[in-house]
């Protein structure tokens, strides 16, 4: 076995495992800490909350998905690195501001890991499919350019044991598993004679050359086989120089797996057009961003993943599902490549709160709808401060994003649309007869679309079931969840303006709660009034509360009586939070119900974090439960009474309006 290279940690090694106690992912904090993201209206997602209006009841002729972006658009977007590049900023201050608050470190130096080897799966269809029962191999010679003259080609040995062979130029190598660890290996020559078969033995094999010169002069290639350069768009084949390569035993049969050198590993990383780093293109400093990337997200699984404690004997995989490998198979302008992957040589995108020794995990993706996504609200859990939406305006650019991304559009009749959501939700959509609206209920930080509230007739009763944006991009094969439906995608909204809100108490609050992304009115998809004298119900409550507060998501469904409503996330989330404990101190949380004045005083007094007042200030709430919670809230000013000028009754039966809880929000927030 070729040995790794010094590190002053421990790393994952194959035939040497270490066990670091890795750091847990580090908790975000108190939610009065999340209160600073309300200063910023880009950073604060948005919640459409639906109104109990009346829906239309005619067939939708056509679904139209509007969109922008290519990609999950979490972290950098290729693209938005093209566009800054092509400004002149430097690929250090690329990575910086896609991967917010990140700096640029060195392998080895720091505290940070030193370069070391990684494991990866090379046999097709990663670990969705069963495992190949053969393996052959072809072992050629690799004279290039940069070959010394005169150079004769290492041998290429194949090991099993304490056994070896060696394999001529041209030579192939396969070997069958016949059952339960036992493998035939058989060699043959460039003529096709076999110099070597060996029966009954075990199923794990190392081929060596001189993989880890800095020249090597051998390679090995998989016949048959072909994978997507993506810097050509063509088909190469699957041929390996660098690094060494393990034959390991499957539950279903056999891996073939490449040991390599990080860097090394970086050289064959086919992610990003390579002539982009050309003379006149502008774009070198955007692949040396897209170098450090790629070692980035690489070297943090291999830190996290034991390949011995994996069904494919691996860290990472060579197709998408990892990032694009190809090995030897470049085509194009590989000399701006090897320029970018050498001047950036042992860097790695580093954060003080990324847990895995500070490497950052850099995901990345073609382009975004204008601003990338946090990464919690497309793949929840906890928030990563260098994994948040930031502004992407080079992706909208169609002469950066010329791969006509920029924007897109794909349709379907209703009838057809209504198909394809009953062939993947069952359940969800059955005997639905036709469907009658479609429309974006949710978005995200960046704009783009969270959930999807979908209307239709069910033998002549009005249905209605909201889901998730990625399960409809992913049912309908769009690029991206940057999409409206039969509306353009206009990207992170501007605060809407409410026609009727002049003249309210409120307006205001109503301003300033519509500017933090609280909520975006009543009346989707136009949105033009907020209803400021709507009662407010407590699931509305619960959404007002999780997006000012900005409260992860949780993993617990804590109440029965929330199943199927669109505040039931919202719900979970206050729960989790320990905001409420429901309605009924069980398992209810009612939330339909309306919400009195003193339930909002115990909400806001447990999200905000609020003093308990020894003065009594209010006439009429003696008997109230949420006598305490009421007058925390005048000792912080938020309320000062519901009887002006006198104000000393604070009214806790009466119903919240949507003003009056903008009003409230506001206040709290602002201390």
């Amino acid at each position: 076995m070729q040995p790794t290279v010094g590190h002053p940690i421990p790393l994952y090694l194959r035939g040497q495992l270490a066990s670091p106690t890795m750091s847990l992912m580090k908790n975000e904090g108190t939610i009065g800490l999340r209160l600073g993201r309300l200063l910023t209206a880009f950073l604060t997602a948005v919640v459409v909350l639906i109104p109990n209006t009346a829906f239309a009841s005619q067939d939708l002729a056509t679904v139209t998905f509007n969109g922008a972006g290519w990609g999950h658009g979490i972290g950098m977007t290729q693209f938005g690195a093209l566009g800054m590049a092509r400004e002149g900023k430097p690929y250090d201050e690329i990575l910086r501001y896609f991967y917010q608050g990140s700096s640029v470190s060195t392998l080895g130096e720091g505290g940070v890991p030193a370069p070391a080897n990684i494991f990866v799966n090379l046999e097709p269809g990663n670990g969705y499919s069963a495992r190949p029962q053969e393996i052959s191999l072809i072992a050629m010679d690799l004279i290039t350019s940069q070959t010394p003259p005169g150079t004769v080609p290492v041998d290429f040995v194949v090991a099993r044991g304490e056994e070896n062979w060696l394999v001529a130029v041209d030579g192939s190598i396969k070997v069958t598993r016949n059952s339960a660890n036992v493998c035939d290996l058989v060699i043959k020559d460039a003529g096709g004679n076999v110099t070597t078969s060996d029966t009954g033995g075990g199923c794990g094999f190392l081929l060596t050359w001189d993989g880890f010169e800095a020249i090597p002069t051998r390679k090995v290639g998989i016949p048959g086989c072909s994978l997507t350069d993506y810097t050509t768009g063509s088909l190469e084949p699957c041929e390996y120089a660098r690094g060494q390569l393990h034959i390991e035993e499957a539950v279903t049969g056999l891996n073939l797996v490449l040991e390599i050198n990080i860097d090394d590993y970086v050289l064959g990383i086919s992610e990003m057009p390579y002539f982009w780093g050309d003379e006149g293109q502008g774009g070198l400093e955007a692949l040396k961003v897209q170098a450090v990337a790629a070692r980035s997200w690489a070297f943090e699984r291999a830190l996290s993943i034991d390949p011995t404690a994996q069904a494919c004997d691996c860290q990472l995989y060579d197709e998408p599902v990892s990032q694009r490998y190809v090995g030897w198979g470049h085509q194009g302008s590989i000399t701006s490549w090897i320029a970018a992957v050498e001047a950036t040589k042992s860097q790695v995108v580093t954060h003080p709160e990324a847990p895995t020794f500070t490497v950052v995990p850099a995901f990345y993706s073609s382009s975004s709808g204008g601003a990338t996504e946090d990464k919690e609200d497309v793949w929840g859990g906890t928030r990563l401060p260098y994994l948040v939406s930031v502004p992407d305006p080079w992706s909208l650019d169609d002469q950066i994003n010329y791969k006509s991304k920029a924007s897109w559009s794909e349709s379907w009749s209703g009838a057809g649309a209504l198909s394809i959501l009953q062939a993947n939700a069952v359940n969800d959509f059955a005997g639905w007869d036709t469907l009658t609206s479609m429309v974006v209920s949710q978005i995200n930080t960046s704009g783009s679309a969270s959930r999807v509230l979908a209307t239709g007739l069910k033998d002549g009763v009005v249905v209605t079931d909201e889901v998730n944006a990625s399960w409809i991009k992913k049912i309908f094969g769009l690029n991206s969840v940057y999409f409206r439906v039969n509306e353009p995608y206009g990207g992170a909204a501007d605060p809407p303006v409410f026609d009727d809100t002049d003249g309210s108490v409120h307006e205001t609050n109503i301003e300033w709660a519509a500017a933090q992304g609280i909520t975006l009115g009543c009346n989707p998809p136009s949105n033009t009034s907020f209803c400021p004298d709507q009662i407010v119900t407590r699931g509305q409550m619960a959404a007002f509360l999780k997006r000012a507060l900005d409260l992860p998501a949780a993993t617990t469904d804590y109440f029965t009586d929330d199943n199927g409503s669109i505040f039931e996330g919202d719900i979970n989330a206050l729960a989790s939070a320990g905001i409420t404990s429901g309605c009924d101190g069980g398992s209810s949380f009612c939330p339909d119900d309306a919400v009195t004045r003193g339930e909002m005083a115990a909400f806001l007094k447990r999200a905000f974090g609020l003093a308990t007042s020894s003065v009594d200030y209010f006439t009429d709430d003696d008997d109230s439960m949420f006598e305490q919670d009421i007058n925390g809230l005048r000792l912080a000013e938020i309320t000062l009474g519901c009887n002006p000028p006198t104000n000393d009754n604070f009214c806790p039966d009466d119903p919240v309006t949507r003003g009056q809880m903008a009003t409230f929000l506001h206040r709290a927030v602002d201390g």
